[in-house]
């Protein structure tokens, strides 16, 4: 199997002003996707960022690199993604993640799988313009239906082989944060093939990127220590849960 190789960079959100400049270096640049980070204690907002990027730029997809599914309700998010679809004309997608910092600031515990899967799958019914059932209650985005707004594609970031196999079964793609190695190459291949079958799908039909952390100079000592904070964010989000099945080196186990 061939892939396109395609590079995307994400924005931590500092100000709306920089996110703007940001977004216009990587379209120029040649990247094919501005992630923005959403953290509502920490950040700008996110949808506000994102529509404001959207508008200054003309090429590169932009969405949520990622936001979660629990701060906002269903409907809120296909309405506010729908929204940078329309003024990016057909670039937005919507990273999903369980959530990390943007949770437990308010005291919020992460979704778990059925969770995850019944928020997508809601999101997913609401951005065709169709009704869903959420919390037991019928709930509707006439005005996406009425204005015929294309769905945006959705992707799930995933570390463990469940979460894998969830995107695989029902998203557009998937955001991988597992590693490079051959090794953790081949396992996350593996499970989006074990999802994508359950759903009769093949890995033709899911969009996968890998994201790592980088920092660029001269000093490794200094580049670490720099983003320290990112790459402890990166280890918690990763093994909060379990470590099965994520290949980690024995040293580190």
């Amino acid at each position: 199997m061939t892939m396109q190789a395609r590079f995307g960079i994400i924005e931590v959100p500092r100000s709306i002003a920089s996110t703007i400049e940001h977004a216009l270096m990587a379209e120029a640049a040649g990247f094919d996707w501005f992630g923005v980070a959403d953290s509502q204690s920490l950040f700008r907002e996110l949808f506000v960022t994102l529509g404001v990027a959207g508008q200054a730029t003309k090429k590169v997809m932009i969405g949520p690199t990622v936001t979660n599914s629990l701060t906002r309700h269903p409907a809120v998010m296909a309405s506010a993604i729908a929204s940078v679809q329309e003024i990016t004309n057909g670039r937005a997608m919507l990273g999903l993640g369980t959530g990390d910092s943007a949770l437990y600031n308010l005291n919020e515990r992460p979704k778990g799988l059925k969770g995850l899967r019944d928020y997508i799958t809601t999101v997913q019914s609401l951005l065709r313009g169709d009704h869903a059932s959420f919390g037991g209650r019928d709930i509707h985005t006439k005005w996406i239906r009425d204005h015929d707004i294309k769905p945006v594609p959705i992707y799930i970031a995933a570390e463990g082989p469940k979460t894998l196999e969830l995107a695989g079964e029902i998203c557009d793609g998937v955001i991988c944060g597992m590693g490079f190695s051959p090794e953790v190459a081949e396992l996350t291949l593996e499970h989006l093939t074990v999802g994508a079958q359950r759903a009769g799908r093949s890995l033709q039909d899911i969009d996968i990127w890998a994201m790592t952390r980088v920092n660029v100079g001269p000093d490794r000592g200094t580049l670490i220590n720099e983003i320290r904070m990112e790459l402890a964010s990166t280890a918690h989000h990763a093994f909060r849960f379990t470590q099965e099945g994520k290949l980690i080196p024995t040293k580190f186990a």
